[in-house]
């Protein structure tokens, strides 16, 4: 007991220091931002970004494509429903969160009593119910051919910088945080109604079941073509060139435009050469 104001005032201390680290690094994150802004605008709005990077309604029934137990259900569905589901998008595209946090976010509904747990499950569920909205960006796109102007240009009223944001899908990083909050919830109220034999066997087999849910396929590495490898031994016998920077990102361009050489593109997207 004599402890306790000690405790308390290593935790307020602590929690000082780490909320005044928090706030310099997001100061100087911010600082350096509006620098390079400054000089290199990257003219990047989300008016101009929505039709590759917001979500469409379909994202958010898939898992990525290397999923071992949902990720060709994409492609399959894309057959029947070629108008409501979308191929060829980016991984972070694939908003289904996993039906085991969802049945344990809903069973949360039933399971969580008490003031504060209703008010935290209210509470994430006016958050995750937001951010879906956001993710779908000015437009709500149900198919192809239906869709309807969606709240975010009302919410960005309260904040204009959600004009800025490029990639609305990203919004889904909310949902799954709360989705995990409740569902911490749940298995701690239901383990305290459980005997201690009992308890963990219910831990053991949820984890094995996200596990299992979430168990991705071997990562494909990318390989080099022949005309790639031209291209690096071109450069190698350039003597006017010092340092070479590679954007990884810029592997995918010989897949979305074909019709360009590669060494046209790794020129000009792929390598800074100097």
């Amino acid at each position: 007991l004599q402890l306790r104001p000690r405790v308390r005032l290593i935790f307020n201390k602590g929690f000082l220091f780490g909320l005044s680290l928090f706030l310099l690094s997001i100061s100087c994150s911010a600082y350096f931002y509006a620098e390079t802004y400054r000089e290199y605008p990257l003219e990047r709005e989300v008016s101009t970004t929505v039709a590759t990077y917001a979500a469409h309604v379909s994202d958010w029934f898939f898992m990525p494509p290397n999923n071992v137990l949902y990720g060709s259900f994409r492609e399959k569905a894309s057959v029947i429903w070629p108008d409501f589901v979308r191929l060829g998008i980016p991984s972070e595209h694939n908003l289904f969160l996993g039906f085991v946090p969802w049945g344990l976010y809903a069973s949360g509904f039933f399971i969580l009593k008490g003031r504060k747990y209703r008010e935290y499950y209210y509470c994430s569920f006016i958050v995750i119910l937001v951010s879906i909205v956001l993710s779908f960006g000015p437009t709500v796109n149900i198919t192809n051919s239906l869709h309807f102007p969606g709240f975010y240009p009302i919410i960005s009223v309260i904040d204009p910088l959600l004009f800025a944001v490029r990639v609305t899908a990203r919004f889904a990083v909310f949902p799954l945080f709360f989705l995990s909050l409740i569902s911490s919830f749940v298995l701690a109220d239901a383990s305290k109604r459980m005997s201690t034999k009992h308890a963990p066997v219910l831990f053991l087999a949820i984890g094995l079941l996200v596990v299992i849910e979430y168990l991705p396929t071997s990562f494909q590495f990318h390989t080099f073509s022949e005309d790639e490898k031209g291209v690096y031994r071109k450069l190698q016998q350039r003597k006017d060139i010092d340092v070479i920077l590679e954007y990884p990102i810029g592997n995918l361009l010989p897949y979305q435009y074909k019709e360009a050489r590669v060494e046209d593109l790794d020129a000009h997207y792929l390598l800074y050469a100097s």
